[in-house]
Formats: C-alpha cells, sequence, structure tokens
C-alpha cells in the first residue's frame, strides 16, 4: 500500500559492543519473529522493517529494541503516499 517503516540505531558507548535483541509482535501483542545481531562501539545500522524482514509484509504491530550493557539511541520512522512521521520510542530500563 506504499507504506514502509524504518528505524535506526546508533551505539553511543566508545569502547564496548553490545548485542541489540528485537522482538516483533502483532497488534494483539503474539510474538512474530524475533532477532539480535551485534553493534560495535559507536557503530550505526539503519533497517527498513519489511526488506529485512519480509514475513512483516502485510502485518501491524509493535517492535522492542533490547540493548544489553551499552547505550543505544533509537529513531524510527513510518512513510506512507511520500510523508512520514517519527515514531516515538517508550524508554524503559532497570536499575540494578
Amino acid at each position: 500500500n506504499g507504506a514502509a517503516t524504518g528505524f535506526a540505531i546508533v551505539n553511543q558507548t566508545l569502547f564496548t559492543s553490545g548485542l541489540i535483541s528485537l522482538v516483533f509482535r502483532d497488534e494483539n501483542g503474539v510474538q512474530l519473529l524475533t532477532d539480535s545481531f551485534t553493534l560495535v562501539p559507536l557503530g550505526h545500522s539503519a533497517i527498513t522493517l519489511t526488506q529485512k524482514y519480509p514475513q512483516l509484509i502485510g502485518k501491524r504491530g509493535t517492535f522492542e529494541v533490547t540493548a544489553g550493557s551499552i547505550y543505544i539511541n533509537v529513531l524510527a520512522l513510518h512513510f506512507l503516499n511520500g510523508s512520514f512521521t517519527t515514531i516515538t520510542p517508550v524508554r524503559s530500563w532497570t536499575w540494578q
């Protein structure tokens, strides 16, 4: 339908690589798929969801980004018919 969603992620940590975990859920909260990858110090990655994960084509839902032991920034964008909007991430963390 001409829509596309993508996100960019950056590792703000100067000397530490970190594991990035992704969880995709449909609009009912049912888990569709998971993935993970390592992000090098000060590294970045940009992903168009349906190009990297074609099993998401035609689906609606949410995705969760988790980073272990590093600080990250995430920017998500949704494009539709020549316009776009940002997707505000929900931040959460655990203090130990």
